[in-house]
């Protein structure tokens, strides 16, 4: 049995699954049909519910039509002939928005700074020289802070977060009198042993501001902000984004063999 799965995100159609038709013994047009929320095309140009397909057998294409609420879809892709009717494969689709990592360590009690490990609200947390405090700079109770300029200060995620990472973003502020912080965030996507640096930002203000960068990592990822100069800074709501693409899976072949039933044409 032929399927296809799909997924997409709300308010954006899938990617386009492409379709291999052969035929056998078969003399007359074929006549290709989508229903439910799909669409078909033999360029990825033009998108209708039907197509009519030489009985030669080509390539056709299967996508999803944009969808506004999140969700599960289905429908059917049919090949039927002027005498033959019944060659269908199951079309599947799955709309979802992307859903957000935001840490806030407000779960921690305060204290440091440490060399340990902490859970977060959102992930678990190697800290080093780094604790958490309810002085000013923070939003609701507590924020992370780096310690002192005299060790190094790096705060590593020990769990990777599912559904990659289109952006991230967090919240911070220089401590007081001290010198502006260098911090590189990097990544991991192999668990932690290997790490990219994504970005360096330099921490400037003593008042809270929001920093953003755009990651595009797809897969399973983790974080850390590794300070290697600079003093003491609060860091506040972390958040990843998930970077969710259209895609598309078949639970078979997504080649199509068509022939007629004996008796036929």
């Amino acid at each position: 049995e032929n399927a296809l799965n799909l997924t997409a995100l709300p308010g954006e159609p899938s990617q386009a699954a492409e379709v291999e038709i052969y035929t056998e013994y078969i003399t007359e047009d074929i006549t290709a049909t989508a229903s439910g929320p799909f669409e078909i095309s033999r360029d990825m140009s033009a998108w209708s519910s039907s197509l009519t397909i030489s009985p030669d057998g080509e390539t056709i294409y299967v996508r999803s039509k944009a969808q506004s609420e999140e969700g599960t879809y289905s429908g059917e892709l049919t090949l039927t002939t002027a005498s033959m009717n019944g060659n269908e494969a199951d079309l599947q689709l799955t709309v979802a928005a992307p859903r957000s990592f935001i840490e806030t360590f407000e779960n921690i009690t305060t204290g440091g700074y440490w060399t340990a490990d902490k859970t977060g609200t959102a992930s678990e947390w190697h800290f080093e020289n780094v604790g958490v405090w309810a002085d000013n700079n923070r939003h609701d109770g507590v924020a992370a802070r780096f310690g002192k300029s005299s060790s190094h200060a790096s705060l590593t995620m020990l769990g990777d977060k599912l559904n990659g990472a289109k952006s991230i973003k967090f919240w911070a502020a220089l401590w007081p009198g001290d010198n502006a912080p260098t911090v590189d965030i990097l990544y991991s996507i192999d668990g932690g042993t290997n790490w990219t640096k994504l970005t360096t930002v330099t921490i400037e203000q003593s008042i809270l501001q929001q920093y953003s960068f755009t990651a595009d990592i797809t897969g399973k990822v983790r974080f850390k902000f590794d300070r290697s100069d600079g003093g003491r800074f609060n860091i506040d709501d972390i958040e990843i984004t998930d970077n969710v693409v259209s895609s598309v899976s078949t639970t078979s072949r997504s080649d199509w063999n068509i022939f007629p039933a004996p008796g036929g044409i």
